[in-house]
């Protein structure tokens, strides 16, 4: 089931909506996070949503995978290829590589993150606006 959230500020093009963190939230910093149970993100408002709106969100799961594998798949690569490479020498070195292998692949992320972030597959979508009806039976269910 994806979250709803709702808009709670418009700026331009973009709004920005409040929801709850769900369990499949982990520790994923795709938004911005306003408390542990309490996340907002900021979207294209392609459906022409207004403050007080409800919306539903979604990110597709294929692209979770893929920006975990980003994350946490290429520093472990790194350490991998450091400790290896160092093993020829010895152990300290290879520990000593594979850790600065690691933190270089880390950094590079994080070089890289403004352009991950202009990549569409990688940002949530707003799918529809929620009715009020819709919110109330939710509620109900929970």
């Amino acid at each position: 089931m994806n979250p709803i959230g709702k808009v709670t500020r418009i700026d331009g093009n973009k709004v920005h909506v409040t929801f709850k963190r769900t369990s499949a939230c982990g520790s994923c910093h795709a938004c911005f996070t306003l408390s542990p149970t309490e996340a907002e993100v900021e979207l294209d408002n392609d459906l022409d949503a207004e403050v007080g709106n409800y919306v539903e969100i979604m990110m597709h799961p294929s692209n979770i995978v893929k920006a975990s594998l980003i994350m946490y798949g290429v520093p472990l690569t790194g350490l991998i290829v450091g400790v290896c490479i160092g093993a020829f020498f010895n152990v300290y070195v290879s520990f000593g590589l594979g850790v600065a292998l690691s933190l270089l692949s880390f950094g590079l992320i994080r070089l890289l993150e403004p352009k991950f972030s202009k990549i569409d597959n990688f940002k949530p979508r707003m799918l529809r606006i929620v009715s009020e009806q819709e919110i109330a039976s939710r509620k109900d269910e929970d």
